[in-house]
């Protein structure tokens, strides 16, 4: 029985001092949390442009993007872009009226559908054949200088057209019209394309397109009221000068290339990185913190 008593009480003894080196623990760790928080608030309260130095630093949110109404504005507003946009739409309207009236004129004359077909496939040709080397041509003499020789091969296309009513002198005629469609056309659409970047470039592609396909339905709806009441000759005299029309806005194209036009920079011009400016911020403070040793308490000898 004093054997059973005697482990019974040294059993007893250790559960306690277990129990007592937990409890300080515990109070070791919320003593430690709270000098920790003491500190930190004095650290803060000493140096206050420290505290924003160590804080995470906040990023302003981004400015609202524009809305499509004020790109439309910052597109319109350019003079050069508007220039590009009339002598596009003077070029494309004025081919189309010539390439769906002519199968007319032919067929009034008494030319059969295939004599007709073959003079809108030769236009057909003329009009996508040169983009082979017109880039290339674009690089060699400037694309003010290129657009000039289209209106005027498409002026002589208008005037050959007079000179008989063969099948030659038709198919012939409306192939230079197509070439100097091609020639015309191409540099001031891209030109009008390089004028501007991001979403502004998609507005201003979109106000180009409207404008110029809208005179098209304009032209292409009224082409045949307008043969028939001027004839054939007229017809062909009447584009010869809206032809002339668009070389006169090409000359004044040409002159604001060659005294240093924008646009002619502003689809090539290397984009300059950002600069990121380097935040140094101080290091973080280091609180060392010392503790004595704890040391488990000695059993009461009450209780043995």
């Amino acid at each position: 029985c004093t054997l059973v008593v005697i482990t019974s009480v040294d059993f007893k003894q250790g559960k306690l001092e277990q129990q007592l080196r937990d409890v300080e623990a515990l109070k070791l760790e919320d003593d430690t949390a709270a000098l920790k928080e003491e500190t930190q608030e004095d650290v803060h309260q000493d140096s206050p442009a420290q505290e924003k130095c160590v804080q995470t630093p906040t990023h302003t949110a981004p400015s609202p993007a524009p809305s499509t109404y004020d790109m439309l504005r910052s597109v319109t507003a350019r003079r050069d872009y508007l220039l590009a946009v009339a002598i596009q739409t003077i070029a494309y309207s004025g081919m189309i009226a010539v390439m769906a009236i002519t199968p007319v004129a032919m067929s009034d004359i008494g030319y059969s559908f295939d004599k007709a077909t073959l003079a809108v496939e030769m236009h057909l040709v003329g009009m996508f054949s040169p983009s082979v080397i017109t880039s290339y041509l674009i690089d060699l003499v400037g694309g003010s200088i290129l657009l000039l020789v289209g209106f005027v091969i498409m002026m002589f296309g208008s005037l050959l057209f007079l000179a008989n009513d063969s099948v030659a002198i038709f198919t012939t005629s409306i192939a230079l019209v197509g070439i100097g469609w091609n020639w015309a056309f191409v540099p001031t659409s891209g030109a009008a394309v390089n004028m501007f970047r991001g979403p502004t470039k998609v507005v201003a592609m979109a106000f180009n397109d409207t404008v110029m396909l809208t005179m098209v339905a304009v032209v292409t709806a009224f082409g045949g009221l307008f043969y028939s009441a001027i004839g054939w000759h007229a017809f062909v005299i009447s584009y010869f000068v809206y032809f002339l029309f668009g070389l006169s806005l090409g000359v004044v194209w040409f002159f604001m290339v060659r005294t240093g036009l924008p646009s002619e920079t502003a689809g090539t011009a290397k984009k300059t990185p950002p600069t990121i400016q380097r935040l140094d911020l101080p290091a973080p403070m280091s609180v060392d913190f010392e503790m004595e040793d704890m040391h488990a308490a000695e059993p009461d000898d009450s209780i043995v």
